[in-house]
């Protein structure tokens, strides 16, 4: 059965709404699971608004930022989307679903095509990059030219007031511009996406899945204007979000084809990436190496031999990461690792591994966390090299404000219940970000960060504005938690909106959330074994013992795949086989 409007709101909500790269305790799941009761009370207020009021409502706002690392050393700015303007949006692409997708669904090409699931654990999922080496074989192996193109700085650059003209024609459009156009309603999701970000009109959030979706439309637009007027020169291919891939039976196929995409791209205020655009022999072209060397090499599940693989292991990998900068290697060689448990003998060294990696590629940093934190859980000891390491990301970090990496290392550090030094903790009360800022306080709680500490930058920030500017989260937080008493309180009172969210009881910070174990060999038992020999509610590393029905459940520990493939690395279990003899002798069913 199709999900309905009400459950396709929850799902881009709550699975859908903040960037999935934030660490655990961020979460959606509270004003999802309310919507039902939002929508009530915000449609009594929505009423009582006067035209003007109605008008420009919901007002304009500045999302938070967040600094992000990604592959090949380069920088993301993701955007936490102020939650009465996602609220509007998400529930406006909900009623509006099925002629949304309607439109999407008009492309030949495309391979991601912005579907809403409401069970997955993101409410727009997108195929596994893995795949598509088996897709571009298939795709160009009777055909004798290849064109690679992107869209240049896609997202960004995308001009809000094509989302119309995509959905329901430029000149169509053009002439009906009003915002309740029953007709046009693509005009609303302009104008709502447009307060998402400061009245901007020329790029989309990057985070939220509802970016995902409009997205999808206007490339599906470009997608059937390029059908039109290639002239079945286009044999085969695919887009996969901005990146296309055709396949052609001539050179000059290809070329006039490139000319065709340039004018489709630019009907839309849109244009190439030029150094990502090439027309090539399919002769000459041929599918990347590096994971097949990469999965050549070998960790020995045997503790006398391990330590030595370690190092084998790791050097090769980085040896080809330098070769590659732009690939996510090292992430793929981690994610290898976990086939096999490594020995408490070999840990010391695994460990200067995951710091060296983290800290050289910081793109890492969350699988690295949940590494260190999970053979924390089953008692293995955290050296003073992770502490240094962490202090080491948040002041270098601080210099350049790169919020991803400082964020994972708080909650690292909360997570191991290390506490910070003075210096440290000077550098964080200097930091402007609310994700960055809501960590540090809640460190500060539980006394990880000195009692000296200071308030006083962002106390300050309180005492003026509304709950629309950039740092709409921590004041949402410090309202609802108490932090920093009075100003951030006194101003949501005085957003009704952010009022109702309050009295219902909602959260976008979970003080109480655990990590996910990364799904070790025997993991669940060994977790399961600690806690009941130690007496444990929570084990180190911030993870909570498996219960009966976790014994039973395939969600309870992280399946690591991503990239290069979910399908790729479970393939390795018998290549990667655990030689775990002892474990039966240590670890017993506690039913026994």
């Amino acid at each position: 059965m199709k999900p309905n409007k009400t459950q396709r709101t929850k799902a881009l909500l709550g699975l859908g709404y903040f960037p999935k790269e934030l660490p655990p305790p961020f979460k959606t799941k509270g004003i999802a699971t309310k919507s039902a009761k939002i929508e009530a009370k915000f449609t009594v207020m929505d009423a009582l608004l006067t035209n003007r009021e109605r008008d420009r409502h919901p007002p304009s706002s500045h999302a938070s930022k967040f600094n992000m690392a990604r592959r090949g050393h380069s920088r993301r700015m993701l955007q936490i989307v102020n939650p009465i303007n996602q609220y509007y949006l998400c529930r406006f692409i909900s009623v509006h679903w099925n002629k949304i997708f309607e439109a999407i669904n008009e492309s030949d090409y495309s391979i991601t095509k912005a579907e809403i699931d409401v069970h997955g654990y993101r409410a727009v999922p997108l195929p596994p990059i893995s795949s598509l080496a088996e897709t571009r074989i298939k795709a160009y192996a009777p055909y004798s030219h290849i064109l690679e193109t992107d869209v240049s700085s896609f997202y960004h650059n995308i001009y809000t007031h094509s989302i119309p003209w995509a959905l329901h024609g430029k000149a169509v459009a053009k002439i009906r511009r009003k915002r309740d156009d029953a007709i046009c309603f693509g005009n609303e999701i302009d104008y709502l996406v447009r307060q998402c970000q400061d009245g901007q009109t020329i790029g989309l959030p990057v985070g939220p899945d509802t970016s995902r979706i409009i997205s999808e439309v206007i490339l599906a637009s470009v997608d059937k204007e390029i059908r039109q007027n290639t002239a079945e020169k286009i044999k085969s291919g695919y887009r996969y979000i901005d990146d296309m891939f055709y396949c052609f039976e001539a050179r000059s196929d290809a070329e006039s084809a490139l000319s065709i995409i340039r004018a489709g791209l630019r009907s839309y205020e849109l244009g190439i990436n030029p150094q990502k655009t090439a027309i090539k022999s399919a002769s000459e072209y041929n599918e990347e190496t590096w994971p097949h060397k990469v999965r050549q090499y070998r960790i020995s599940g045997n503790s006398k031999r391990q330590t030595s693989d370690v190092i084998s292991f790791f050097s090769s990998v980085l040896d080809i990461a330098i070769s590659n900068p732009e690939e996510s290697i090292v992430i793929y060689a981690l994610k290898l690792t976990t086939r096999i448990l490594i020995k408490e003998e070999a840990w010391p060294t695994y460990e200067a591994y995951l710091i060296r990696i983290a800290r050289d590629y910081p793109n890492s940093y969350d699988l690295v966390s949940k590494l260190i934190c999970t053979y924390a859980a089953i008692g293995y000891p955290i050296s003073e090299s992770v502490r240094i390491f962490i202090e080491n990301t948040i002041k270098n970090g601080f210099e350049h404000e790169y919020h991803y990496e400082i964020s994972w290392a708080l909650w690292l550090a909360i997570s191991l219940k290390l506490k910070l030094s003075n210096s440290t903790s000077e550098k964080l009360s200097l930091i402007e970000n609310s994700v960055c800022n809501v960590l540090t306080l809640y460190a500060h709680q539980i006394n990880l960060i000195e009692s000296d500490f200071s308030t006083s930058l962002w106390a300050q920030e309180m005492s003026t504005g509304n709950m629309f500017e950039e740092n709409w989260l921590l004041r949402f937080e410090c309202a609802a938690a108490g932090w920093l008493q009075g100003n951030a309180e006194v101003i949501l009172n005085n957003s009704p909106y952010f009022l109702v969210l309050k009295d219902l009881g909602i959260r976008f910070f979970d003080e109480n959330e655990t990590n996910r174990p990364i799904n070790l060999p025997g993991i669940t038992w060994r977790l399961l074994a600690r806690a009941k020999k130690e007496g444990l509610k929570i084990l180190p590393g911030r993870i909570k013992p498996p219960s009966t029905d976790d014994m039973r459940s395939k969600d309870y520990a992280e399946e690591v795949g991503g990239d290069y493939g979910d399908v790729e690395i479970g393939d390795l279990n018998d290549e990667w086989a655990e030689n775990d003899d002892d474990f039966p002798d240590i670890f017993h069913d506690p039913e026994d």
